[in-house]
């Protein structure tokens, strides 16, 4: 208990190139920092997770993900399930494109999903693309998913169907936000860059579109 557990770190010697995904169950917190989760060292091509990229299903304290590359996975990408994870950090990462930000790697399930009391967490400045291509017609699918009773969560300054340069297109193939049986969470703010940058989501021939998504 007390003991901050880092995977990666600050510079690219300390990366660590991951498939088959994170899962967390553990007593300390948690930086999972740097990484490339699904693709190889490059940062280019797909390796794969067969299941979610990073799991937090059973932690005792925050874990922070912190500009990690994470796509290819089956699963989501990022999934947090607890009510331990208060003030948790997901920022600054790509999420279902490769380490230049330009290029789609899919993830099948979600980017990042919030759900099962995950209360408390900030979601911010990441890039959150080509992700909830395995079932566009599927409600609990979508860039970013808070759900189950997740809330008093904040989602600000992320580019959700883009690129990291904020101007090509790299859609979500279901809806861009989704909340779901939620309360309290905060999309977007008053302070500059708190904005959400939310386009082209939504699967061409059908399916849940749209850029936020509200529904019990």
């Amino acid at each position: 208990s007390g003991t901050q557990i880092i995977v990666g770190g600050d510079s690219p010697s300390e990366r660590n190139i991951v498939s088959g995904g994170i899962y967390i169950n553990t007593a300390g917190s948690v930086l999972i920092k740097n990484n490339y989760i699904g693709v190889s060292a490059d940062g280019e091509s797909i390796v794969g997770n067969f299941a979610t990229g990073i799991a937090a299903h059973y932690p005792a304290a925050a874990v922070n993900v912190v500009g990690n590359v994470i796509a290819g996975c089956v699963g989501d990408a990022i999934d947090f399930a607890s009510m331990a994870l208060k003030g948790s950090l997901i920022q600054d990462n790509l999420i279902g494109v490769n380490a230049a930000g330009n290029r789609p790697i899919p993830n099948l399930g979600n980017g990042i999903l919030l759900d099962y009391f995950t209360t408390g967490c900030t979601v911010e400045r990441n890039v959150i693309a080509a992700s909830a291509t395995l079932d566009t017609s599927n409600c609990c699918y979508a860039g970013i998913s808070i759900s189950d009773h997740a809330s008093a969560n904040t989602v600000v300054g992320n580019y959700v169907g883009l690129a990291a340069n904020g101007d090509l297109l790299i859609s979500n193939a279901s809806t861009g936000i989704l909340l779901d049986g939620t309360a309290q969470n905060q999309i977007g703010g008053p302070n500059p860059g708190d904005a959400n940058i939310i386009s082209g989501n939504g699967a061409p021939s059908g399916g849940l579109q749209g850029g936020i998504r509200l529904q019990n």
